[in-house]
């Protein structure tokens, strides 16, 4: 079974928005959240990461969290705000139910995200592999192929978040189409901030598993 899992939050960054500011508003809203998930009881501690503005912010949280941070970028409206947090699933095998429909859909209101998606590390490591034992002509090919996650989707995992205009981008249809076509082969699927958001399973699941989730659910928009 695969013990290590990535949350990955991704928003468009702003060349207006003030990256202190929405900072601000992501610390104010995970207020709600008890550590090691949220911010409750926590100093706020935005760091400028360069000249431009923009801000980063780690936690060392513990309880099972290996890592837990998020980035604002300043000025820049084609690079994406992000957040991660990084933990041990074997730490918390009877929580995934509030994780998934707590925990996440809190962190997507947060960063006002447009993608979130709950990761496998081991997956992960075996996509890399998979890339670089390719030829160098078809690791170009993949390259020159590789759009911006706003455009092109990286990947289908266990818990998955697009809003409407990356359905529209990813599959060609609203999320209403989306989670329609999903509703009966996951175990959650459902409207969230005008979004797809759905849950393909509440059980700890292997690498393997996982790897099976992307082609499936292809199959079922496609």
């Amino acid at each position: 079974m695969s013990s290590e899992k990535d949350i990955k939050i991704l928003s468009c960054g702003s060349s207006e928005a003030n990256a202190e500011e929405r900072y601000s508003r992501w610390h104010s809203i995970l207020e709600s959240l008890d550590p090691p998930w949220g911010m409750k009881g926590v100093e706020r501690k935005p760091k400028k990461t360069s000249l431009a503005g923009w801000l980063g912010a780690t936690y060392r949280v513990g309880k099972g969290v290996k890592s837990f941070g998020v980035d604002f970028y300043q000025g820049r409206h084609d690079e994406d705000d992000v957040m991660g947090v990084s933990f041990n699933i074997q730490k918390f095998l009877g929580e995934t139910k509030y994780l998934w429909d707590v925990v996440l859909p809190k962190y997507i209101e947060a960063m006002d995200a447009y993608n979130a998606s709950v990761q496998d590390a081991d997956l992960l490591v075996r996509n890399g592999e998979n890339f670089w034992s390719k030829s160098y002509d078809e690791r170009e090919a993949i390259r020159l192929a590789a759009r911006n996650p706003r455009d092109q989707l990286k990947g289908i995992w266990q818990v998955n978040y697009w809003a409407d205009q990356q359905c529209r981008n990813y599959f060609g249809i609203s999320a209403e189409a989306v989670v329609s076509k999903l509703q009966g082969h996951v175990a959650n699927v459902k409207i969230f901030r005008g979004g797809a958001y759905f849950v393909c399973s509440y059980d700890a699941m292997t690498c393997d598993e996982v790897a099976m989730i992307e082609p499936v659910v292809r199959r079922l928009l496609e």
